[in-house]
């Protein structure tokens, strides 16, 4: 076999179907590359759905033991007869219970409906105790009306904990991660 014109061409046939056996092998290792970066991709989108959703579940329980806590503050001081700011604290944590009724992580209809009384009677709470302080329209509540107020947040402050529990026990289990959702 020499190197003549027809074993060059042989050689040139030869090595131009080696190319395109290459050429298809190394088509085919792109498409299995691609094909697992998309996977990898979708996989990494997921978990930081995922993850991002897990915090949001966080946050609503943080909100809720922080409007608790300051619920509690706020009966501790109106039952010591302290009034003088417990009308900013009232408000203050109205517009945090509007903010968090947003967040549709809750549990059923009746802790939305729980926390839609919550922020009708901060603003009942807010108004009394401005009353209280300013003496402006000659209607004063009296104490017996302080008192049933606070009895009243008492009543709240334990539906409040109620919420919270669930909302706890639900993000144990990973329920809460599913509400709020779109694939939900």
């Amino acid at each position: 076999m020499g190197f003549g014109p027809e074993s060059l061409a042989l050689w040139g046939a030869w090595a131009s179907l080696a190319g395109v056996a290459l050429s298809v092998l190394g088509f085919g290792a792109t498409l299995v590359t691609v094909v697992r970066a998309r996977s990898a991709a979708e996989a990494a989108r997921e978990t930081a759905d995922q993850t991002l959703t897990r915090v949001r579940s966080i946050d609503v329980i943080y909100g809720v033991t922080d409007i608790m806590s300051q619920l509690e503050h706020i009966l501790e001081l109106q039952r010591a007869g302290q009034l003088e700011g417990l009308r900013e604290r009232y408000a203050r944590v109205r517009r945090q219970m509007i903010a968090l009724r947003t967040a549709d992580r809750f549990a059923s209809s009746e802790d939305l409906l729980t926390v839609n009384e919550a922020i009708t009677f901060c603003a009942k709470g807010e108004k009394m105790i401005g009353r209280r302080l300013s003496r402006i329209d000659g209607v004063q509540p009296d104490d017996a009306a302080l008192h049933e107020l606070g009895e009243a947040l008492s009543d709240i402050i334990d539906e409040m904990y109620k919420i919270g529990a669930s909302l706890k026990n639900d993000a144990e289990s990973g329920i809460l991660e599913n509400r709020g959702s779109p694939d939900a």
